[in-house]
């Protein structure tokens, strides 16, 4: 950095961009310096460093785990809020960054209508910088739901922008998210391609692996199951590597771990994964392969089946109806059956994906009030109440009201209690 300019916004555009290039490099101590360091020299009010300062900061401190240091940045620098005033051209990238932290809370409903306004809003206003981004969060909200037609469309559109050079910072996460698309639609050839290019030591495989603590174990465990040891032993050497380097970061030195207990066959290291991860659903990935080690020991079925139990509980958390699904299927494999809390948590998962107007209809359809009384409460028409309580019918999966009244009594009960 030349120390002779004067211009704060200059200067603090290249430690901007010095940031990205040092945790390209693997080296993540060098990078939150230089976010500390752009910071401190103090772009002024409206220059055109705030937003990318923001978005900078904001992104490392999710892909370290730390997302309530993340909320306090976008809650300072680019909230939400109807009082917000912002040029047309910053609010694409405000709303993108509360979707990433969304989906990293387990949000997935609230990534998706996030992401999806971010879109609209830049489709609107011509700017398309970010698009990659909107389109991978979509792949990876619809594969949690289940929806994989949906997930492969956006992998289409993710391919269009790496064509475009829009994906040049976030390569590795759009392959791999790609890789994970193919693996649910069960193109293995199509996953296995990608998966081979980011096990290695390089750049795109570094930026992956930095940024998804579940990218290594995920890896490992795919290329294991179709018989590609060698790829399996290359990711957790390279993950090792940037373990190394980065000693200080768990979300970094855990995955390693992770991805050893899987190449090496270590209970030890799986536990102590599913122990130190920050990230749910690489959390509930370790505890799906400390059931996956135990069932192969007949004489540990029950514990097998409890750690099952809960990673299919912590998938639900983190927004994954795909990942619980196969994980509940491997609890049935063991001949044995779903835990309470498990039932618990799938009643949780069921109100989440209510919208507002859908959750008010069913608070007051479970308190006993017609349609017509519930119209009246919320100056609606009883065919907007009607509407309204037959989605929330097919989203809790009932068929009747006093269906509907004893689950909403049961989760009242739950959380009273």
């Amino acid at each position: 950095m030349r120390e002779e300019w004067s211009d704060v916004s200059c200067r603090a555009s290249s430690l901007i961009a010095r940031s990205r290039s040092s945790w390209l490099r693997g080296d993540i101590a060098g990078s939150l310096a230089e976010i500390e360091e752009a910071r401190r020299v103090a772009c002024p009010a409206g220059s055109c460093c705030r937003m990318p300062l923001a978005s900078r900061e904001a992104t490392t401190l999710i892909m370290l785990g730390d997302l309530a240091g993340a909320r306090r940045v976008l809650d300072r620098e680019a909230p939400l809020g109807p009082d917000r005033t912002e040029p047309t051209w910053d609010r694409p990238l405000t709303l993108m960054l509360h979707a990433y932290l969304a989906l990293a809370s387990g949000d997935v409903e609230r990534t998706a209508a996030l992401a999806e306004d971010s879109l609209r809003t830049a489709d609107a206003c011509g700017l398309r910088l970010w698009h990659h981004l909107g389109h991978s969060l979509l792949a990876v909200v619809n594969v949690r739901r289940v929806d994989i037609g949906a997930a492969m469309a956006c992998v289409t559109q993710l391919g269009e922008c790496a064509m475009l050079g829009r994906a040049q910072h976030t390569a590795g996460q759009c392959a791999w998210i790609t890789a994970v698309v193919y693996r649910a639609k069960n193109d293995v050839d199509g996953a296995l391609r990608l998966s081979a290019e980011l096990t290695g030591p390089g750049q795109v495989s570094r930026e992956l692996l930095l940024s998804q603590p579940g990218a290594a174990p995920w890896l490992a465990r795919f290329t294991l199951g179709v018989g590609q040891a060698g790829l399996a032993r290359r990711t957790l050497r390279t993950a090792t590597e940037l373990a190394d380097r980065n000693p200080r970061f768990p979300t970094v030195t855990t995955a390693a771990v992770h991805t050893r207990g899987l190449v090496e066959n270590s209970l030890d290291d799986l536990v102590h994964a599913s122990r130190a991860h920050r990230d749910v659903w690489a959390r509930a990935s370790a505890l799906e392969d400390i059931g996956t080690f135990l069932s192969a020991d007949p004489a540990r079925l029950d514990d097998a089946s409890h750690a099952y139990d809960r990673a299919a509980t912590a998938y639900l958390t983190a927004g994954s109806t795909y990942d619980y699904l196969r994980a509940k299927s491997k609890i049935r494999g063991l001949g044995k059956a779903a835990l309470p809390s498990l039932e618990a948590a799938e009643r949780r998962l069921a109100f989440t994906q209510l919208t507002r107007g859908e959750y008010d209809v069913a608070r007051l359809v479970a308190q006993g009030m017609t349609n017509v009384q519930v119209a009246r409460v919320l100056s609606l028409s009883p065919h907007t109440v009607a509407f309204h309580l037959r989605k929330v019918f097919r989203k809790l999966t009932v068929s009747s009201r006093v269906e509907l009244a004893h689950m909403w009594g049961a989760r009242t009960s739950a959380e009273s209690g």
